[in-house]
């Protein structure tokens, strides 16, 4: 039986009418400008699992368009920004855990998604969101005969696919998780070392190991008649034969408490309250103000292109993004996630920042960003326009040598609007 957690997420999706035509973006431009500002509200934040917490604040969650793009991605379901912005369709929301090693002690995977759609001047909830283990719980036991016989050196190594645990007999009912690589995988067991003062070496192959599954390999000493027939894992006690034999029992993956703690994500913002269309308080003689969207664009380049960094050095023209909401409004957060292999957490936090940050909330940054000549705090909500550069960056990335660096970047207004761009930025 598959273990499960509920993840409840309220999606408030509202559609303002627009009067005029404008597009999410020209990947999801439609006939009718629809837009929908919503807020997703996580519930249960934090899941216990046996003895271990599981943290969704970690979880990364993506939209879906009907036809499998992605439509958003946010790293961290705590770092998540509240209001979303969509066009009239069907989506399907995604929760799991992220950076899942192929074989770890303490990194289950999980996994979760409920499809969900967006009307025209409707609202849409989507309540309820349950991520499945879809891992492989792999312990190992050992009989209570053989238990006393075996020694310190004594190792079980499990392998599937890539992914490789080694079990001690003192590690015996500690559960470790593989990644599942196939539908139907195949697990290798060896047991090796000293028994009774032999040394043994014993080898299972186990087939059909699914996803969502929880294994137990049990080792007991089974009598032999022949051993001659046995190349390995064969020992002689009190003139008897005896082969070491291990076996793969299905096992149940167990219940689940749920935890909610009052304070379970400091970090997360309040909601903001979603636009709403009142014509008495857009303008008088009660005309709709059509709401749009905050705009980023690049100085001299396209934001939506990949962008060589050498070819900027030597230019010498600046990396600046111009981001700009609507006349009226004022600009209220800029959030930036960094995703690069060269620019670890230790680089960034030697220039003062890390791999995400708010240019506005994230007050431990201001020095950084000073540093940097990014703007920041009240130089952004003070204003619907501001130049974002990046300038001061690429000698860093160039030093670093060659590599890809994602720089995601959301920039949110008075309106409770937002929108976000990748910059792709490649060293050679």
């Amino acid at each position: 039986m598959k273990r499960v957690f509920n993840i409840a997420f309220l999606l408030m999706l509202v559609l303002p009418i627009f009067t005029s035509c404008e597009s999410l973006s020209e990947k999801y431009e439609q006939e009718e400008p629809i837009q929908a500002v919503g807020t997703m509200k996580l519930v249960a934040p934090i899941v216990s699992v046996e003895s271990r917490a599981v943290d969704i604040a970690n979880f990364t969650v993506k939209i879906l368009s009907s036809e499998g793009e992605t439509v958003a991605t946010y790293s961290k379901y705590s770092k998540m920004p509240e209001i979303i912005t969509l066009p009239v369709g069907d989506y399907t929301v995604e929760a799991y855990t992220a950076n899942v090693p192929v074989a770890s002690w303490n990194s289950p995977y999980y996994y979760g998604s409920e499809p969900f759609s967006i009307y025209e001047n409707e609202l849409t909830e989507v309540k309820t969101l349950i991520c499945y283990f879809e891992g492989i719980k792999v312990d190992v036991v050992f009989d209570e005969e053989l238990l006393p016989l075996l020694e310190s050196d004594v190792v079980v190594t499990v392998k599937i696919g890539e992914g490789v645990l080694e079990y001690l007999a003192e590690d015996a009912g500690k559960a470790g998780y593989f990644t599942a690589i196939e539908e139907e995988n195949v697990m290798i067991a060896t047991l090796t070392g000293t028994v009774d003062g032999q040394n043994v070496i014993s080898t299972q192959t186990f087939t059909d190991v699914k996803a969502g599954e929880a294994r137990q390999i049990r080792y007991t000493m089974k009598k032999i008649e022949d051993a001659e027939l046995y190349e390995y894992g064969v020992i002689i006690i009190g003139g008897e034969s005896f082969v070491i034999d291990g076996t793969c029992q299905l096992v149940e993956l167990g219940d689940i408490t749920l935890e909610v703690p009052e304070d379970a994500i400091q970090d997360r913002p309040d909601p903001a309250p979603a636009p709403e269309q009142n014509p008495d308080e857009n303008q008088p003689g009660g005309e709709v103000v059509q709401k749009v969207k905050p705009t980023m664009v690049g100085s001299g380049f396209d934001v939506n292109e990949v962008q060589f960094v050498e070819e900027f050095i030597s230019s010498g023209a600046p990396l600046e993004i111009d981001i700009t909401s609507q006349e009226g409004t004022t600009l209220t957060d800029i959030y930036v996630v960094i995703d690069s292999e060269t620019l670890t957490p230790e680089e960034l936090d030697n220039v003062g920042l890390a791999s995400e940050f708010s240019l506005v909330h994230s007050s431990e940054f201001y020095d950084g960003f000073a540093s940097l000549d990014f703007p920041y705090g009240e130089s952004i909500t003070s204003t619907n326009s501001v130049t974002f550069a990046i300038t001061k960056f690429l000698s860093l990335l160039k030093i670093l040598g060659a590599a890809e660096h994602s720089f995601t970047i959301t920039a949110t207004d008075s309106n409770g609007l937002s929108e976000t761009i990748e910059l792709i930025l490649i060293t050679e």
